[in-house]
């Protein structure tokens, strides 16, 4: 008797207090979210913010219930049988909310980091992603290991049997992980870089895991895969371009072969043209560095004349503005030197007159 009395009140210390911490939380909720949610408010700091928002509050309080029932399970149930499914049962509880506490803290994690000035160069939400599905694995482990009762050590042996079909079931997604990691390692795509992969063409907005998201200059999005920019075709990133020297400029301006000339001991004036737009370009306050101004091979359109440089702007619309304004000038330019643009020879019937009526 004294010794059934005596577990007894063993069971009720433990139990008690979780009752009590219950009820307590029941009764007081709405005022302590209130006094919380008053105090986050008052804080500039984002990470607070989300962590409440997400449930770190509640979270806990389940975290400390399904500890405590763990606990005291096995001391209030006397049948076997029963105290040993809902402790289990205690475990996986356990085991959940656990997984919900790191879940929250990795947002707030991200929270804190993104209002660093160094977010925008190493991003680290692929990585969030990456702990978060480690989380949930775990946690499936954790959860078939107490229903189970095997080991998780057996249970990831025995699944070695399947791996060969998950692998293969999974064989695009786990090959996205695993180029996604490279890319975000290495920094090699970056929120806000400007890249051309396939048919996308612009700035990209968000880098995840699987894939990376890009907003096109025609305001269309394209959701690339990680595997797609490893692949043979690969992808052109511009960051050093618009963070270094401006945009790059890339034309060409066709002279008509007739009108190619040599006045005495001067140089032809193709020439002179030539070198007359390249001192033009080095001294323009539009241009940070040229390149080159070259002459390519003659073809049906005429002679072409080359020109490479950066402008000095990394506004798209400016940088598009500019180098208009600056091939219109060069071809304004070239009847000073008796030149005349070949664009008549593109159609063979420019020069034909006007038929009459």
């Amino acid at each position: 008797m004294n010794v059934a009395l005596s577990d007894f009140a063993n069971s009720l210390a433990i139990i008690a207090p979780i009752i009590i911490l219950h009820l307590i939380l029941r009764r007081f909720r709405t005022p302590i979210m209130r006094g919380v949610n008053k105090f986050v408010s008052a804080t500039d700091r984002p990470w607070d913010d989300v962590l409440v928002e997400r449930g770190i509050i509640q979270a806990t309080w389940h975290l400390l219930s399904s500890v405590s029932l763990q606990i005291g399970l096995p001391h209030v149930l006397v049948h076997d049988l029963t105290s040993l499914f809902l402790t289990r049962l205690a475990v996986v509880y356990t085991a959940v909310n656990v997984a919900w506490i790191i879940n929250i803290g990795l947002w707030g994690l991200q929270a804190w980091y993104a209002a660093l000035p160094v977010a925008r160069n190493i991003p680290i939400r692929s990585f969030v992603q990456a702990a978060r599905i480690l989380t949930v694995a775990a946690t499936v482990l954790v959860t078939v290991s107490a229903l189970s009762g095997e080991s998780v050590i057996a249970i990831i042996g025995a699944l070695g049997a399947a791996t060969a079909i998950i692998l293969l079931v999974t064989r695009d997604s786990i090959s996205s992980l695993v180029a996604g990691m490279q890319v975000v390692a290495s920094g090699m795509v970056r929120v806000g870089d400007w890249i051309q992969v396939g048919t996308a063409d612009g700035e990209v907005i968000d880098v995840t895991l699987q894939a990376i998201e890009i907003r096109n200059w025609d305001r269309s999005v394209s959701h690339i895969p990680m595997s797609q920019l490893l692949s043979g075709t690969g992808f052109k990133n511009f960051r050093n371009q618009v963070s270094q020297s401006g945009m790059h400029i890339l034309t060409t301006i066709y002279a008509d072969i007739s009108t190619v000339d040599q006045i005495g001991s001067n140089p032809p004036n193709l020439t002179q043209f030539r070198d007359w737009i390249m001192e033009s370009l080095r001294n323009d306050d539009r241009i940070s560095f040229v390149q080159y101004v070259r002459q390519l091979p003659i073809d049906r359109l005429g002679i072409p004349i080359e020109i490479a440089a950066f402008s000095v702007t990394t506004d798209w619309s400016e940088h598009e503005r500019l180098q208009a304004d600056i091939i219109t000038e060069l071809i304004a330019a070239m009847d000073r030197f008796q030149l005349r643009p070949a664009h008549a020879r593109a159609d063979p019937q420019w020069d034909k007159p006007p038929e009459s009526e």
